[in-house]
């Protein structure tokens, strides 16, 4: 269940990813709106950068991400992260390979009126 506890949020997605990963899964997928509440009211406050460069990726500055490329090393799975609203702008589709080749789709994001 997600809450509007970001940090909580990506906990128990790690968790279910492992756990999958552990029952032998190779291609994990979170749902969408997986570290943030679907209300469109609150995106920006669970917007983040989403660095270019995996390896400037960090905890602090880029959780979702760095969790999702943590995840899918560490369990050499192939992860798809839902949807994350990024920089603002798009929601993303964050999609990373046990190599960290990262893979993403951009949709432009429109907030209703």
């Amino acid at each position: 269940m997600v809450s509007t506890d970001k940090k909580a949020n990506l906990v128990s997605a790690r968790e279910k990813i492992d756990e999958a990963a552990k029952s032998g899964a190779r291609i994990v997928t979170l749902p969408e709106c997986f570290q943030s509440p679907y209300a469109t009211d609150q995106f920006e406050e669970y917007s983040e950068e989403i660095p270019k460069d995996l390896s400037r990726c960090n905890q602090d500055d880029h959780p979702s991400m760095y969790m999702l490329r943590e995840a899918a090393m560490e369990n050499e799975i192939y992860l798809i992260g839902g949807s994350v609203r990024a920089n603002n702008l798009y929601i993303l589709v964050l999609s990373l390979s046990p190599s960290l080749s990262l893979y993403c789709v951009l949709k432009p994001f429109k907030q209703q009126q």
